[in-house]
C-alpha cells in the first residue's frame, strides 16, 4: 500500500465558482462536484477535482468487479491528520461513478436494457490534487497528496492549483484563454 501524506494550503482568492468550473472542464479527466452557492450542498463544500494520479474502469464484458475494485482500492492509504480540513471534507482519492447495471454482478434480475451506449459500469479516478471551497467559512482550500516517487512535488501541484485559481480570478475572464494559460497542452 503506497501512503499519501494529505497536505493543504488555505487561500484567499477572489474566483468566481462558475469561473473556476468553466476553467477546470476544460481539463481532461477533471471531476466538478458541488460548485455552486448552495450553502447547504455536499456538506458545504464544492470540489473542482484535476489530473488524476490513476484510472479505473470496468465494463460490462469483463468479470469479477468487486475483487478488481479491492485491488484498486487496496494501493493507496491517506493521512489525514491536517487542521485545515473541516468536518465532512473530501480528503482525496477515489471518486468517479458506479452505474445502475453493475447489479447484474450482485443479483440475477431480468437484463432486457441494451447496451447501446457501452459506457464503464465502473468509472473511477484516484485524484492527489484538487481546490475546495468552504461554504461557510468563504475559503479555498488546496488539497494535495504527497505520493513517495512520485515525480511532481506536494510543492508543484500546490503551485498548479494556485495557476488554476489564478486563470479563474482574472478581471477579464475567458475560459478559452484560461485553459489554453493554464494548460496548454489540453487545449491542442
Amino acid at each position: 500500500m503506497i501512503p499519501c501524506k494529505l497536505q493543504t494550503l488555505q487561500i484567499c482568492a477572489s474566483a468566481e465558482l462558475a469561473a473556476l468550473s468553466e476553467v477546470v472542464a476544460c481539463l481532461d479527466g477533471s471531476m466538478i462536484l458541488g460548485a455552486n452557492a448552495n450553502k447547504d450542498c455536499w456538506n458545504g463544500f464544492s470540489y473542482w477535482l484535476v489530473n488524476p494520479q490513476e484510472r479505473f474502469e470496468f465494463r460490462s464484458d469483463e468479470n469479477a468487479p468487486f475483487g478488481k475494485l479491492e485491488n484498486v482500492f487496496s494501493r493507496y492509504s491517506i493521512e489525514t491528520d491536517c487542521a485545515d480540513l473541516g468536518p465532512g471534507m473530501f480528503t482525496g482519492g477515489w471518486a468517479g461513478y458506479f452505474s445502475y447495471d453493475l447489479k447484474n454482478f450482485i443479483e440475477k434480475l431480468p437484463a432486457s436494457a441494451v447496451d447501446d451506449l457501452k459506457l464503464p459500469l465502473i468509472k473511477l479516478a484516484f485524484y492527489d490534487r484538487f481546490i475546495v471551497f468552504d461554504h461557510a467559512r468563504g475559503v479555498f482550500v488546496l488539497v494535495v497528496l504527497d505520493i513517495p516517487g512520485q515525480k511532481i512535488s506536494a510543492q508543484n501541484k500546490l503551485d498548479e492549483l494556485k495557476k488554476i485559481i489564478d486563470s479563474a480570478s482574472c478581471k477579464n475572464f475567458s475560459a478559452v484563454n484560461a485553459c489554453q494559460q493554464t494548460y496548454p497542452s489540453a487545449m491542442n
